[in-house]
């Protein structure tokens, strides 16, 4: 992929992660992160969340004259959602509860300008394999949890989790360049 001539854009997020992706397609860039509340509303999808919470993103951080990329991501297991657990003992139930299961990752996006908003969403399945509670505790020894929706970083050694992956690997990780390249070339050249 290519990087645009695409400028005056700001990521509404500190995330290492949607940096570097970004980064893939404009080097022309700025972050603020913006401070949200990330609670899910009761009944919410990971899909409604997403949106919601990247557009809430978009928002915070705007600044008059630029386009703002909002973005986030959350998985979602049988129907319930999957964001960052608040510990490791929650991140411990939530690993467990994936084990062998094939469970969804949607990463929501609002790209802002002064006069629009474009949001939208992209989704991949991802399959665990089994994984042994001592997978699990050995993982949570090395890494922290707590900063990955689903308790893991597929990027990292939760890879090693990963039996299968249906869909774009960088909507895992947080940020689908090529489908927000292609919203940023057909809106915004």
């Amino acid at each position: 992929m290519q990087t645009t001539p695409l400028s005056n854009i700001i990521l509404a997020s500190g995330s290492p992660r949607r940096v570097e992706l970004l980064q893939k397609i404009t080097s022309d860039f700025e972050v603020i992160p913006a401070n949200v509340d990330e609670t899910l509303l009761p009944g919410e999808t990971a899909i409604a969340a997403t949106e919601r919470l990247a557009t809430e993103k978009a928002r915070a951080s705007h600044v008059t004259g630029k386009i703002t990329l909002g973005v986030d991501t959350l998985g979602e297991l049988e129907g319930v959602p999957l964001g960052k657990p608040r510990n490791k003992d929650v991140a411990r139930e939530m690993l467990l509860s994936m084990s062998g299961k094939m469970y969804t990752v949607v990463t929501g996006w609002c790209i802002k300008t002064d006069e629009k908003e474009i949001i939208s969403h992209d989704i991949t399945q991802v399959t665990f394999r089994l994984i042994s509670f001592g997978e699990i505790e050995a993982y949570l020894a090395m890494n922290d949890p707590t900063k990955y929706a689903a308790s893991y970083a597929i990027q990292d050694a939760g890879r090693d989790f990963v039996e299968e992956i249906d869909g774009d690997i960088e909507t895992v990780i947080g940020l689908p360049t090529q489908r927000i390249q292609a919203i940023f070339l057909s809106h915004f050249q």
